[in-house]
């Protein structure tokens, strides 16, 4: 009898007690298991609760994570995703589409507001913001009518002053937005 033969026999012999197992230790599962529990709706065919947009990086030894929620503002993270708190909730929008972190500075937090995926229920935004300090101060830098912001990026350096950010906007819904491109300098939006 071969080594490989030896593996594959006693393999075999796992799988089969491995199957045994599982069957006595099968439960029954009827009406009166589940009879307690009223109907809910789950997943993401509800209004609320859906994740846009997720951004981590890595802060010396641990891992910040920013969670933007379609209707739930901007969630930060400095425990891997053990624990969140909210840092976006005294901004005028909760709608989030995108959120990027500077590559150079991970401190510099760009937000970009309104649901991308339209829908049933969805939500627009009022432009971009950014954080200097890792969310906890926000500034509004313009693009007020773009409704829905989908992705940002981050010019790498060496970067132009007036250019720090390009950004993908998805527009209305409906006709036109009136501005998308990237945010200037003084912080008001201008065509790409």
């Amino acid at each position: 009898m071969t080594t490989r033969t030896k593996v594959l026999g006693a393999a075999g012999a796992l799988v089969l007690f491995g199957a045994a197992t599982v069957r006595a230790q099968a439960v029954k599962a009827d009406s009166e298991a589940i009879s307690g529990l009223g109907a809910r709706n789950i997943g993401s065919a509800t209004m609320s609760g859906r994740v846009s947009a997720l951004a981590a990086v890595h802060e010396g030894s641990r891992l910040t994570v920013y969670v933007g929620a379609a209707s739930g503002g901007v969630w930060k993270s400095v425990n891997g995703g053990t624990t969140y708190k909210p840092v976006f909730d005294k901004q005028d929008v909760q709608s989030i589409g995108a959120i990027t972190i500077d590559p150079t500075n991970p401190k510099v937090v760009w937000v970009g507001t309104g649901e991308v995926w339209t829908r049933n229920s969805v939500s627009i935004g009022d432009g971009i913001y950014k954080s200097t300090d890792g969310g906890d101060n926000w500034t509004h830098l313009g693009l007020e009518n773009s409704e829905r912001i989908a992705k940002i990026l981050v010019d790498p350096p060496p970067r132009t002053p007036s250019t720090p950010a390009c950004l993908a906007s998805c527009g209305a819904t409906a006709g036109t937005a009136a501005s998308t491109g990237r945010p200037t300098a003084a912080g008001r939006g201008a065509s790409c």
